[in-house]
């Protein structure tokens, strides 16, 4: 008997030996993570989410993460060392076939993992690894996303590591976060390309909570790019494969956004949209520059700066997010805007302005603006037409050589995030969560002066193409009417004129004539 049972050891270790070999060994100690992985790891949030490209460097993220924790040798978090008793944690893959995947959360965990500290290694019937014992008495267990529910009661977990497509239901993701630990707090982090299709859930409890000062979820964006370790070459080939899809799925495996199919508002791509950042020699050109002003009380007072190019474009080409008293938010848009002052059509700020501030003298957030001398108009509050001009705006149709109007420099980073955010409520209104900086772009192309300087050409063609019936074209034409009776009188668009007090439609805002 005792024969038999060392004969089965041998056996097992051989097999393991076998798959080491076939997977390659790493040193876990040369691993030199780029800078995202690195913050990544320095984060001490319970709850993390890598979301990254392919080949980002997500995976040998997670996997490094938790070799880090279960060794209890963790390089940059030398708390995690010290904590207490043996470490369990699980690996949540979708299926034990997607497991075993080359370059998968197993092979990628396993060739890092130094084999000094294995103890034993345990499979399931298809050799997809069940559970790796430590010498240190920890343990990696395997996880199927298809497994039921009740696989994951009774575990005593510090972490868990969810990988790529696995992302659980709303009552997995239940089970996991209330799983109670062996000592002290569960840490949770995920790995995967973006892509919530079916998991809208998501989006509203977990992403909308991520990264503010009160919340103990943090989320890290990878793209193609970020990664120094792969060569040009291989990037550029990677973007070619994928020229042919469409934008979401684009953004998604070339830039790590998360973003939702259905729902969104806009279809705003990186890959069209987003342009270099633009110098002050660039601004100095542009035939007009607006500041749009979206207060809070509670929140960071978000500031953004667009301008229509010499190129007839509009660009939004800076942002400012700033939570402090109004007097310092007045003095940055004032730094910030000196080298154009010349050029500043108006300063727009939301109706929520007018509201007045709890302070000694009782003013008004527009007020206080106009008392450090930043002075503003009140935006155009039509919601429902103002995204139609912005979605206008972003049409763009390559095989009819039809380019985008609205452009938005890759320094403006919280812009470009909000749009991949932005998306429609159960009411059929857009979300009010992130949404500060769609509302500022709103407000800008929503003002009339926006239609003063910025001239669509082939009018007919574009509108044609983005809403493909004559009536909308009958109803631009007679807006267009309507706008150039009310400026021949002297009056802006939007506001009430003549005899009938007939209110210029939102159609008309983007310089139809």
């Amino acid at each position: 008997m005792k024969q038999r049972l060392l004969q089965l050891k041998a056996k097992k270790e051989e097999k393991l030996d076998d798959y080491l070999r076939t997977i390659g060994r790493r040193n876990i100690k040369a691993y030199q993570p780029h800078e995202i992985q690195r913050q990544f790891h320095q984060s001490d949030a319970r709850i993390r989410f890598f979301l990254g490209a392919n080949a980002s460097g997500k995976t040998m993220a997670g996997a490094c993460e938790t070799i880090f924790h279960a060794t209890k040798k963790h390089p940059f978090k030398p708390w995690v060392n010290d904590l207490p008793g043996p470490t369990h944690g699980i690996v949540y893959v979708v299926d034990h076939i997607q497991q075993k995947e080359a370059e998968g959360p197993q092979d990628k965990l396993m060739s890092w993992l130094p084999e000094s500290e294995i103890s034993k290694v345990t499979y399931f019937r298809n050799d997809a690894i069940d559970t790796v014992y430590l010498k240190n008495f920890g343990t990696i267990a395997f996880k199927s996303s298809k497994a039921p529910q009740k696989s994951l009661m009774g575990m005593r977990l510090r972490f868990i590591w969810i990988d790529e497509e696995c992302i659980p239901s709303a009552r997995h993701w239940n089970e996991m976060v209330t799983r109670i630990p062996a000592e002290g707090r569960l840490y949770i982090w995920m790995t995967a390309t973006p892509n919530l299709e079916e998991v809208s859930w998501m989006q509203d409890t977990l992403y909308a909570k991520a990264n503010k000062p009160e919340s103990d979820i943090r989320i890290f964006q990878s793209g193609l790019d970020d990664n120094p370790h792969i060569s040009d070459q291989a990037k550029s080939d990677i973007k070619g494969d994928l020229q042919g899809d469409d934008s979401v799925e684009y953004n998604a495996r070339v830039y790590g956004d998360w973003q939702l199919r259905k729902g969104l508002v806009y279809n705003f791509s990186k890959s069209v949209h987003v342009i270099p950042p633009v110098d002050e020699r660039t601004v100095e050109t542009a035939k007009g520059v607006w500041q749009i002003i979206d207060p809070h009380e509670a929140k960071p007072i978000a500031v953004l700066w667009g301008m229509v190019d010499a190129q007839d474009r509009a660009v939004v080409f800076d942002e400012l997010s700033m939570a402090d008293i109004i007097a310092n938010v007045a003095d940055t848009m004032k730094r910030r805007s000196a080298g154009f002052q010349h050029l500043l059509v108006r300063t727009i700020m939301d109706y929520a302005g007018n509201k007045r501030v709890r302070t000694g003298e009782g003013r008004s957030i527009r007020e206080e603006f106009r008392r450090y001398g930043i002075h503003t108009t009140n935006s155009v509050k039509d919601v429902v037409g103002g995204i139609s001009v912005i979605k206008r705006l972003l049409y763009h149709n390559s095989d009819e050589g039809i380019a985008p109007r609205l452009y938005v420099c890759a320094n403006c980073t919280k812009t470009i995030r909000e749009f991949f955010r932005y998306s429609w409520g159960k009411d059929g209104k857009p979300k009010k969560i992130d949404d500060e900086y769609m509302d500022c772009i709103r407000y800008w192309t929503s003002d009339p002066t926006f239609g003063k300087y910025l001239r669509l050409d082939n009018v007919k063609r574009e509108v044609q193409s983005f809403n493909g019936d004559e009536k909308s074209l009958q109803n631009i034409a007679r807006n267009a009417r309507l706008r150039r009776q009310a400026e021949s009188v002297g009056v802006g668009v939007g506001r009430r004129s003549g005899r009938n007090k007939r209110r210029i439609s939102g159609d008309a805002v983007i310089g139809l004539r």
